[in-house]
């Protein structure tokens, strides 16, 4: 067994019931930091292991859709620093330490976010004004009774259903809907 087979091993182990840890391939894993007690500073950090691994530094991103409220600015820093501590630790299996190591400063590293000005929030704000003005102009359907719906093909002239149906028994009996076998 290989030294990525089994570092895979251990981090499935390691993180099996973890929601935050995901494994999208056999060499590129994703981990979602949560801070409870603000949701801007939550974010995804992808790392993909090159053939090489562990004895080159793997690929970090911080470039997903899921941190599209970070600034360029902090995606950049997170990547840096988790590839500076990535330099640390050539030679050796080093996805859960750096993980690890991510959960321990995640703070430090969101310390100086400046979301972009098109933030989500404003963006989720500006489509359900857009919406709430959209509704204003709808006209409803009117809503009928049973009875009123009655009353208003009674008016009309249509017939209800089944109408004719006893027209149409009778017509079946006289006329013999079935075929004599004699």
């Amino acid at each position: 067994m290989g030294e990525q087979e089994e570092e895979v091993e251990i981090l499935l182990s390691i993180y099996d019931g973890d929601e935050n840890f995901k494994q999208l391939s056999p060499a590129k894993f994703t981990y979602k930091m949560c801070d409870d007690s603000d949701e801007t500073k939550h974010f995804v950090v992808e790392i993909s292991w090159p053939e090489e691994y562990p004895h080159c530094s793997p690929s970090v991103s911080a470039d997903v859709f899921f941190n599209r409220h970070l600034s360029p600015a902090t995606k950049s820093k997170i990547e840096t620093s988790i590839l500076n501590q990535a330099e640390e630790n050539l030679g050796i299996p080093m996805t859960f330490t750096l993980i690890e190591w991510i959960k321990e400063s995640a703070s430090d590293l969101m310390a100086d976010n400046q979301p972009p000005p098109n933030s989500i929030r404003a963006a989720v704000a500006e489509v359900t004004s857009e919406l709430a003005n959209a509704t204003i102009g709808t006209k409803k359907k009117e809503k009928l009774t049973k009875a009123q719906k009655r009353r208003r093909a009674e008016n009309l002239g249509e017939k209800p259903r089944g109408w004719d149906w006893v027209d149409i028994v009778k017509h079946l009996s006289k006329t013999g809907g079935k075929q004599d076998q004699s």
